[in-house]
């Protein structure tokens, strides 16, 4: 959905130094403020947010304090398993990681083929 606002140049303003203290767009910034402040659909069907899982949590973390602990324990396994080491960078190991599967696909394709 698309929205227009109109909004005066001072809240222009207020709403571009907002969105820059928080390093985002403008109109970045205005959509997280509608979406932390729309009410919770209850219904048990898909939500008419356009809001995925995942930013779900985020809203209900900004707006409760709390952290969901799956989504937690998420965060942490992808961290620890793309963290900088002293050896490599996480991005070094994603780029071996991406080759070594593009390798096996192409393994399987030249098996196929014959």
């Amino acid at each position: 959905m698309t929205l227009m606002i109109d909004l005066t140049p001072t809240e222009q303003e207020r709403v571009t130094a907002a969105a820059q203290q928080q390093g985002l767009a403008p109109a970045e910034f205005v959509k997280q403020l509608v979406t932390q402040n729309l009410p919770p659909f209850t219904n048990g069907a898909a939500s008419t947010t356009g809001t995925t899982d995942s930013e779900a949590a985020e809203n209900r973390e900004r707006t409760s304090g709390e952290r969901d602990p799956e989504r937690v324990a998420r965060v942490r396994a992808l961290r620890g398993k793309y963290a900088h080491t002293a050896s490599t960078s996480g991005t070094e190991e994603l780029h071996r990681e991406r080759a070594r599967d593009k390798e096996k696909e192409e393994a399987l394709l030249r098996e196929y083929e014959r």
